[in-house]
């Protein structure tokens, strides 16, 4: 019979935890850092450390990551709002902040394409240069929009729910399709994760009514 020290026990189970973190980010475009510090991602510069901090690339790149840490047994946090608030001891497993994920686009029907990392003043912006209405009740929220769909859905008389038109996630070999929810909350599927948003709803300033109501 083999004994080992309690240090020992450690030790192994940290190596195979971080062999476990290197598997799960495999192969990424964005940029990985172990035990990166996360105070400057909090509006009051505070807050441990990451076991792995992700900036994914693009939607693609944040597929795989969730495919792969999921095969990982390891849990996920995504970055996001101003009023994140993270503790001395830091956040265990991944880490991803969305900041890479900046497209804007407009599709038919004056509906606005914004990945999770767009800024809503910046959203809004796009919107305002365009001469497009219907955000305009979200001009107070800094959060980023991928965190405003979950967080302040229902807010200003549910404002954001009759104007975001889809939010489309990825879970890879089970659902595909929009997310329902309510006032600080949206529903997934067990394991899912949201790869990218596709709102802003709004339609041509001239003409009055918002798309998807």
């Amino acid at each position: 019979m083999v004994l080992r020290s309690d240090r020992q026990t450690t030790t192994r189970r940290y190596g195979v935890r971080q062999r476990r973190l290197a598997a799960a980010v495999a192969g990424l475009k964005g940029t990985v850092r172990f035990n990166a510090p996360l105070k400057e991602y909090t509006s009051f510069r505070i807050g441990g450390p990451a076991d792995v901090l992700v900036e994914p690339a693009d939607v693609a790149d944040v597929r795989r990551l969730v495919i792969q840490t999921r095969d990982q047994d390891l849990p996920i946090f995504v970055l996001g709002g101003t009023n994140l608030l993270i503790r001395d001891k830091g956040v265990r497993g991944v880490v991803i902040s969305l900041r890479k994920l900046r497209t804007i686009k407009e599709e038919p029907d004056s509906v606005l394409y914004a990945e999770g990392g767009v800024g809503m003043p910046t959203l809004i912006g796009y919107a305002i240069r365009r001469s497009l209405a219907g955000l305009e009740w979200a001009a107070r929220i800094p959060r980023h929009r991928g965190r405003m769909c979950r967080h302040e859905r229902g807010h200003e008389a549910r404002g954001n729910e009759r104007r975001v038109k889809g939010r489309p996630h990825r879970d890879p070999g089970r659902h595909r399709g929009g997310m329902p929810g309510g006032y600080h909350s949206v529903h997934l599927p067990a394991g899912a994760a949201a790869a990218r948003r596709r709102g802003g709803c709004v339609a041509p300033a001239e003409t009055g009514p918002t798309i998807g109501n």
